[in-house]
């Protein structure tokens, strides 16, 4: 019984220091990320603290390769005579959400096998009727990779396939129904159900890419944007951390995002797919967006010209899509963001940045880029090309008006 006891206080001793050594390291200690004053936050949630927690960041690891950006402006594969050959591959690397000026997140993603890993992943693009020739190699240490969304369109949300590491699978395959759809896949990260869906979170969260069905007979506007929402979180249970979240489209956080630059008045057409583990309403300053299309990743609906109808916020919920089309009436600069206030806010764990001063925050000219960030992405619309020039409207008689502002 002695020597049970010396060896149980030996152990709480050992508990004791590396609980210490965790609580010393900068990245769990940091202030960098904390939210402005002017909205109360829940305190940091340290439940996800485990062994091999810090080899997420490739500032203590530096073994992995780098993570290139997807714009999802190229389509994979090689597609000949009505058949597309794709072959993929699933490995670990070090992503730059931010910039490089900070720490990296190493997560699971995927690539063409022999190339780049990609995030967003690869994305797959074919007119209707194509027949596939997939080929998904796991080289993810561990549990299998679980796949979806390799099968004909619509799917089954229960339809998917178990590849063991270090094993190749071979499918062949139509594509299915025209619509906008996406793949993703998950080495057993799961969060915990969210409206009866286990979506991956953490190391897994970034393991998605973009699968478009064209229709037939129709060449793809070259101008279409294809816009992918991820996140990074840490949380398996309980409530959503905000401290340790990076919210991304086409996998970089504002104010790093892609600037779309637009031409006046003419039409613009954007698929929009939250492969993410929360709902996002995403709304666009300054227009209404006219909903052509929605689905749920397994299936989508393509709507009748009478079905089609107007916003500025449409709601996505997790593994949902929309298609829409709006017309830059205005020149200027403008947002398309998540409505989440937290999804908007200010602040990074992964670099030191400066705290926010009152003045800062009521600055109109700096507020957008500094005081801003995650799920944005920035457009310009720039004057029409040969626009005739518009007469002065006819002068009106001035009115005096009366401002009363007050506090209730």
């Amino acid at each position: 019984m002695k020597k049970i006891l010396i060896l149980s206080a030996c152990f709480l001793l050992l508990l004791i220091f590396f609980a210490f050594r965790l609580y010393d390291d900068p990245v769990f200690t940091s202030t960098a990320y904390q939210r402005p004053a002017i909205i109360s936050c829940s305190p940091s949630n340290t439940s996800f603290i485990n062994k091999g927690f810090g080899a997420l960041f490739a500032s203590q690891t530096g073994l992995n390769e780098e993570i290139t950006v997807n714009d999802n402006r190229i389509a994979a594969g090689e597609l000949r005579n009505g058949v597309l050959s794709i072959q993929l591959e699933t490995r670990e690397g070090s992503w730059y959400p931010e910039t490089h000026d900070g720490n990296a997140l190493n997560v699971y993603a995927f690539a063409e096998k022999g190339k780049a890993l990609q995030l967003p992943g690869p994305m797959i693009r074919v007119p209707e009727g194509t027949m596939i020739n997939a080929e998904i190699t796991n080289s993810i240490p561990g549990a299998p990779l679980v796949l979806h969304g390799f099968y004909t369109h619509p799917g089954n949300s229960t339809d998917s396939i178990s590849i063991p590491y270090g094993e190749t699978y071979k499918l062949q395959f139509k594509a299915g129904k025209a619509g906008t759809y996406f793949y993703w896949a998950s080495n057993g990260t799961l969060k915990e159900p969210y409206s009866g869906l286990n979506l991956p979170f953490f190391k897994d969260s970034q393991l998605s890419g973009a699968f478009i069905v064209d229709p037939p007979g129709t060449i793809p506007d070259p101008e279409e944007r294809i816009l992918m929402i991820n996140i990074w979180n840490d949380t398996l249970k309980g409530a959503i951390s905000y401290d340790k979240e990076e919210l991304t489209l086409n996998g970089l956080v504002w104010p790093y995002t892609e600037r779309l630059i637009y031409e006046k008045n003419k039409p613009v057409h954007w698929r929009v797919i939250n492969a993410s583990n929360q709902e996002h309403p995403m709304h666009l300053h300054g227009f209404y967006f006219k909903v052509t299309g929605k689905g749920n990743g397994i299936k989508d609906i393509i709507y009748k010209k009478a079905e089609q109808y107007l916003e500025v916020t449409d709601l996505l919920k997790p593994h949902e899509t929309i298609s829409l089309t709006w017309t830059p009436e205005r020149e200027g600069n403008w947002l398309f963001h998540c409505h989440t206030l937290f999804h908007i806010m200010h602040g990074s764990f992964l670099r030191s940045i400066p705290e926010m001063t009152e003045d800062h925050m009521n600055d109109i000219s700096t507020h957008a880029r500094d005081g801003m960030g995650g799920l944005i992405m920035g457009i310009h619309v720039l004057p029409a090309k040969n626009e005739p020039t518009k007469e002065p409207d006819e002068k009106i008689n001035e009115r005096a008006l009366t401002l009363i502002v007050q506090e209730k």
